[in-house]
């Protein structure tokens, strides 16, 4: 893995561990409540961007990244599924991902 990505995947940790919000890495459709999200509306997987860059200050979401964190959260846990390419399809329909849940 990349430092870029590895630094990106410590910062998420660590928010996480501090129950700091992830909002920022998600997918800017995120607060589009027309998006379909199939893995996080069937399955609660959620995919985060491994990027810690914002490309203007005044952004909200980080840069997306070629490279995809998968998540699953509970009320007390996180579980780091896998991470992916973006652009790797079929991406959405991951039956590895569902396998490790």
């Amino acid at each position: 893995m990349d430092n870029e990505y590895k630094i990106a995947l410590d910062t998420i940790i660590d928010k996480v561990r501090s129950g700091i919000e992830l909002n920022p890495y998600q997918s800017k459709q995120s607060f589009n409540s027309d998006y379909d999200d199939g893995l996080f509306n069937d399955w609660g997987i959620h995919h985060l961007h491994l990027s810690n860059k914002l490309k203007n200050e005044s952004d909200y979401f980080m840069e997306r990244s070629s490279k995809l964190l998968f998540v699953k959260f509970t009320m007390t846990k996180a579980y780091f599924i896998d991470i992916y390419s973006h652009n790797e399809k079929p991406l959405w329909g991951k039956k590895d991902l569902i396998r490790k849940i």
